[in-house]
């Protein structure tokens, strides 16, 4: 798509970041409009027309300063405290369906993005900023989980995902509600060099995320 071809956001719109993805633009910035639309901080053209990006709710003079594709979700971040309708701090995840805070209410101020890659996530953290493991000033590498994959096994339900470099376990949730989540059993090794856990198939756990546990050295 010609970038001509994208009709203006607003007066005195400052765009920050572009990022092009499967034939839409993804523009974040400074703005409150989108051609002549309510759109605040990030907005989709998809070579017709200006909308917002799956009821993101940013507000008015909320910005997106950085934003990346990593794997199939597009990573965001800049000056924002609420992402659809969730409490964040300017640190989140869109997967295609659905806003992921990745840093919570009270954590993560004037955390921004700053260097990505295929895997890895470089940020950087001003103030002392508790990434759910401990406290962290200056630079933080946020490493991105791999892809799960759920299916039934007997009477269990197998989750499953690549065994990378890095140590993950398998948290689950009935609601998805921050608090909710609580680690499953510890992860088994599986064929073609991956790691997975059996639940009870009648259990109360709908949804699944994975989580780093950091490896601590003794002295």
């Amino acid at each position: 798509m010609a970038l001509d071809s994208i009709s203006p956001l607003s007066a005195q719109a400052e765009v920050m970041c572009i990022l092009p993805l499967n034939g839409d633009v993804y523009v974040g910035g400074g703005f409150n409009f989108a051609g002549g639309n309510p759109v605040s901080g990030l907005a989709l053209w998809n070579g017709g027309q200006w909308s917002d990006v799956g009821g993101s709710g940013l507000k008015p003079n909320d910005a997106v300063e950085f934003m990346v594709q990593v794997g199939s979700s597009i990573y965001i971040s800049g000056g924002f405290s609420r992402i659809a309708g969730k409490p964040v701090r300017n640190f989140a995840r869109w997967d295609g369906t659905e806003w992921i805070p990745m840093l919570t209410e009270g954590r993560g101020v004037g955390v921004r993005m700053i260097a990505a890659n295929d895997t890895e996530i470089a940020l950087s953290v001003p103030s002392f900023t508790d990434f759910g493991f401990g406290q962290h000033k200056g630079l933080a590498l946020y490493h991105v989980p791999p892809r799960l994959h759920v299916e039934e096994q007997g009477e269990f339900l197998r989750v499953s995902w690549p065994g990378p470099a890095w140590r993950y376990w398998l948290e689950q949730s009935a609601t998805c509600e921050p608090g909710s989540w609580s680690l499953s059993a510890k992860p088994q090794d599986g064929p073609d060099k991956t790691r997975f856990v059996d639940l009870p198939k009648d259990g109360s756990a709908r949804f699944f995320r994975l989580r780093r546990i950091p490896v601590l050295k003794r002295e």
